[in-house]
């Protein structure tokens, strides 16, 4: 992503703007927001998983 792309996404967001949160998605850093959002989905793909294991096994 360009540096122009980034900073025009955070100005037309609104939310004041500053080197850090343009070059965070530059050197590949992820935001809070989105490591949360992976740690659920890692959740619920071992959620599902783990859905009908016991019923299996008392078969």
């Amino acid at each position: 992503m360009k540096i122009h792309e980034i900073k025009s996404k955070i100005l037309y967001s609104g939310k004041p703007i500053n080197s850090k949160k343009i070059m965070d998605p530059i050197m590949g850093r992820i935001t809070p927001r989105a490591r949360t959002l992976e740690e659920f989905q890692k959740h619920d793909d071992e959620i599902k998983t783990l859905i009908g294991n016991d019923i299996r096994k008392r078969r």
